[in-house]
């Protein structure tokens, strides 16, 4: 090792592991109580360094080849290493996913207004926050995705019924469920201009009517409205009144979704999916594509 002894190589590289591995266990722990993709995004970071300075400090004992340069070239190679290895983790896991028999686009049911809202107090100052705005609940819907899993949707919507406000829960374990949110709105001309805060990928291809605006890393429900409503004010649109029903728009805009995707090559058709799966092979590189940016980066395409 160029210009520094190995045994000072290892305890630097062994302080920086010891950093990286605090940080790394520390942030997934704050990130799993505090429920904020930040923290996620620090851990996984985290993570990455804590392999890199791993493999580095292996090399380094064990005296291997790539050992006896420089630091700094060790150190890229380790970096490169874990990026080829998360990607074939991600690319195998989205290949699971798209063999799975889940729906990409599930259907919605009407739950009656028989479900409950989430009792923690962060979810109830949610409620309090749309009450005091204006926002009066309209519908709740509940969409299967497979098993005993389902996503629970809590459909509101402002006096001037412009703007629609989609809080839906997903299920989390032992812990508290997880909370996404979506702003809505319609043009005079058809267009929708929708804003939310999902931490998903956005692989397929929108509609031609649809404007989507994803803020993974925005957590207040109002800071989103106030997205929302200034994205449509510099639209230059005329936004009206909201006429479908919740449920009956989201079932034609998911069936819209699902068709466009097909068309695009997004997606197989339903009928070869049996035996090829979900996603085609464009759809497999946007998936592993839009992980990569969300995960690490916290941001995806709009």
């Amino acid at each position: 090792m160029e210009n520094m002894p190995n045994d000072e190589v290892s305890i630097n590289l062994g302080w920086a592991i010891l950093a990286c591995g605090i940080l790394g266990v520390g942030g997934q722990w704050l990130s799993s109580k505090l429920d904020h993709p930040a923290l996620g995004i620090f851990s996984r970071w985290a993570r990455w360094f804590l392999f890199t300075f791993g493999f580095s400090f292996t090399a380094v004992e064990f005296g291997w080849t790539m050992a006896t340069g420089p630091l700094w070239n060790l150190l890229a190679i380790s970096f490169l290493l874990w990026f080829l290895l998360e990607s074939i983790y991600m690319w195998l896991a989205i290949r699971r996913f798209s063999m799975d028999d889940l729906p990409v686009f599930p259907k919605h049911v009407s739950l009656g207004g028989t479900r409950e809202w989430p009792a923690q107090p962060y979810f109830i100052r949610v409620r309090e926050w749309l009450r005091e705005t204006g926002y009066e609940q309209i519908e709740a819907t509940r969409a299967f995705l497979g098993e005993d899993d389902y996503l629970h949707t809590f459909h509101f919507e402002n006096s001037e019924k412009t703007i629609r406000t989609q809080i839906t829960f997903t299920q989390n374990g032992f812990n508290p469920p997880r909370a996404i949110f979506t702003f809505s709105s319609v043009t005079n001309s058809g267009k929708r201009q929708v804003t939310d805060n999902a931490f998903l990928p956005r692989a397929g291809v929108l509609p031609i009517h649809w404007r989507l605006k994803r803020m993974p890393l925005v957590r207040s429900l109002a800071r989103l409205e106030e997205i929302h409503r200034s994205t449509m004010r510099d639209s230059g649109e005329t936004f009206v009144a909201w006429e479908e029903s919740p449920l009956e728009d989201a079932n034609e805009q998911q069936r819209i979704l699902e068709k466009t995707n097909v068309e695009k090559g997004i997606l197989f058709a339903k009928n070869i999916r049996d035996k090829k799966g979900m996603f085609t092979q464009e759809g497999c590189y946007r998936m592993w594509l839009e992980l990569w940016c969300l995960k690490y980066f916290g941001t995806t395409k709009n």
